[in-house]
């Protein structure tokens, strides 16, 4: 058999029962409320967080939206005013343009004359100052131009120009070299005019922009064909190789024109509408030009004829060429109206996305400011809630423990949980277990000498003694009946042979603690109980729904009360079986009181429990 110590007390058998797995605060339920809690936070952050982002998330879409198009609107702004602002400047290059290219035709002119005359070189100064006056305002889009390869600064390119019309008036120039001197540098300030200039897209402003570039080419070339016939009309070189190059240049000129026309039918329309005649005027002109007879007949004419003639054609060309700039500047114009056009836009878009971007976030804010307040006054009332809850909950599991501990004191704990899990308990046969009866001597005259109070008082601290003595044993109190006791051992939980030993311990504390206990009316009157032990078979069980109650049946329960009923006081009368159990300890003093008619059972041999030879600790022996 294997043995193990009992522990006398009982909150320490409570602690380490099968209940405290049960109860409310053990280690399972504080982790799984931790962790119940834990996630319900968690939750509850990841709620707040999605109406936060439901709220959010459309006004910070709204606000990016309004951001880009904000953007969108700044940059177009920014983009129209430097184009506007290269156009303006464009208006001063082309000025310089066009007097370059007068000065470039009066120059050939004057280079072509063997005789220079006051009027030749009053005509050509005129020309020098025109082009002094417009390159005062000149200002170069890249700093600097390239000229057969060389970058000249507007300072160097004017110092290159006067050099050139030192060898003018010095006659140590050619006309070609003049008329490429001048035709390179009106092709570096044309590639300088519209370089790296950017355009918003919409209303074909590209091509609008385009169509200046080659209406400008255009009138070049054309100036070019003024310069070169003004000279041969001087000096009366009308061979093949002039007329090449003159169809040449014609040729390329109109084709810029073609495009033009193409490109904007505005112009076209100015070209067809206007009355110069200028198709007409030249198309004369080059079947003069170029016939057999007409350089014979140049040649036979003075020199004055030649420069008049030279005049007359030029005159009449720049009244064409001056008619295509003002073509070129009304273009110029109508582009930057549609440009203005589309800076009033952006100003508008500007305006309307930079306040709904402010009324978008002041928005956000606000709703995000009473969002949280909400939630903040929702989290307060939550967190008062649940400390009520807390509190309502601890109060609950005060009165839980308490109710437990009182079914566990009026049933058995093995009863009490068998009876909360399954609902009933079906009786027990027990083979082996001990019954303890005692009641007080005299109890019927004490009681009628005490008041009921007094009688209550008077009992209940009998069985608080009692109830001291008995918490030290492996025993179980049944109940009690008036003044009335009754304990068993082996029941419910066998204890194999060892419940007479507890039984008897048990009834030797109980009896000399009661050795000095005096009545509370007659102070010299002391109290006196009667104790009964029999050992044997027994029937347990549950009886009752209302109120139910741990009840032991059978003959063991009967003569264990008999033993106590034919006892004498403060001695403690066990039976035969009883004793013969005891005997094997070898630890107690007992001796025989002879045999004794019991009713029911007729002579029984029955023995006087004296005292002990241990203290109150034991061994519980266990099968």
């Amino acid at each position: 058999m294997k043995s193990m110590k009992v522990s006398p007390e009982f909150p320490a058998r409570d602690a380490n029962s099968p209940v405290s797995h049960k109860s409310l605060f053990s280690e399972k339920d504080v982790l799984q409320t931790h962790y119940l809690q834990t996630t319900g936070s968690c939750r509850r952050i990841l709620e707040h967080w999605r109406m936060i982002l439901v709220v959010i998330v459309p006004l910070v879409a709204m606000i990016v939206f309004s951001s880009f198009n904000l953007s969108e609107a700044i940059q177009l702004k920014e983009t129209t005013a430097i184009a506007t602002s290269r156009i303006n400047s464009a208006r001063y290059l082309t000025k310089f343009i066009q007097t370059m290219q007068r000065e470039r035709g009066r120059s050939a002119t004057f280079i072509s004359l063997n005789t220079k005359t006051n009027e030749s070189y009053a005509v050509l100064q005129t020309a020098q100052k025109n082009t002094d006056k417009a390159a005062h305002n000149l200002v170069f889009e890249t700093d600097t131009i390239t000229v057969n390869n060389t970058k000249l600064t507007k300072l160097e390119m004017i110092a290159d120009i006067l050099e050139i019309r030192r060898k003018i008036n010095t006659s140590s120039l050619s006309v070609l070299e003049a008329l490429e001197f001048f035709t390179n540098i009106n092709n570096a300030l044309m590639e300088d005019l519209f370089v790296n200039i950017d355009i918003p897209s919409g209303k074909n402003l590209h091509s609008k922009l385009m169509v200046l570039v080659f209406l400008l080419r255009h009138i070049d070339l054309v100036g070019l064909q003024r310069a070169r016939i003004a000279y041969l009309f001087t000096t009366c070189d009308f061979n093949s190789k002039e007329i090449q190059v003159y169809k040449y240049i014609e040729g390329k000129a109109q084709s810029y024109l073609s495009i033009v026309f193409n490109y904007d039918s505005n112009i076209k329309k100015a070209y067809m509408e206007n009355d110069l005649n200028a198709d007409e005027y030249m198309d004369k002109v080059n079947a003069e030009l170029w016939s057999e007879s007409y350089a014979s007949v140049c040649r036979n004419q003075t020199e004055s004829e030649r420069f008049i003639k030279s005049g007359e054609w030029f005159r009449n060309v720049s009244k064409f060429i001056d008619f295509a700039f003002v073509i070129y500047h009304n273009s110029s114009e109508l582009l930057k109206n549609s440009l203005s056009t589309i800076s009033d836009e952006a100003d508008f878009r500007f305006a309307l996305f930079s306040s709904l971007q402010v009324i978008l976030t002041l928005t956000s804010f606000v709703l995000l400011a009473w969002y949280i307040t909400c939630v903040n006054r929702m989290t307060i009332r939550l967190t008062k809630y649940a400390n009520e809850i807390k509190s309502k909950t601890k109060e609950l599991a005060v009165e839980k423990r308490l109710t437990e501990k009182l079914l566990y004191r009026m049933l058995p704990m093995k009863i009490a949980l068998q009876l909360k899990e399954e609902g009933f308990v079906p009786a027990e046969e027990f083979p082996e277990a001990s019954v303890y009866f005692s009641d007080i001597v005299g109890f019927t005259s004490l009681c009628s000498r005490c008041r009921p109070m007094q009688v209550i008082d008077l009992l209940n601290e009998i069985y608080s003694l009692f109830d001291t003595c008995i918490d030290k044993y492996d025993v179980y109190k049944v109940e009690t009946i008036g003044d009335a006791y009754m304990v068993t051992s082996g029941i419910p939980v066998s204890n194999g042979t060892a419940h007479a030993l507890h039984i008897c311990k048990m009834a030797l504390d109980i009896r000399n603690s009661m050795t000095d206990f005096k009545s509370p009316v007659h102070i010299d009157e002391f109290i006196r109980i009667r104790i009964g032990i029999h050992s044997g078979p027994c029937v347990a069980g549950v009886v009752g729904r209302k109120m139910p109650r741990y009840c032991l049946f059978g003959d063991t329960v009967n003569t264990a009360s008999r033993m106590e009923s034919t006892g004498e006081a403060g001695k403690i009368q066990m039976s035969s079986a009883t004793c013969d159990i005891i005997e094997k300890y070898n630890q107690f003093q007992y001796s025989p009181r002879g045999r004794v008619k019991i009713k029911g059972k007729g002579e029984m041999m029955t023995y006087w429990l004296e005292s002990s030879d241990q203290r109150t600790r034991v061994q519980l022996l266990s099968c």
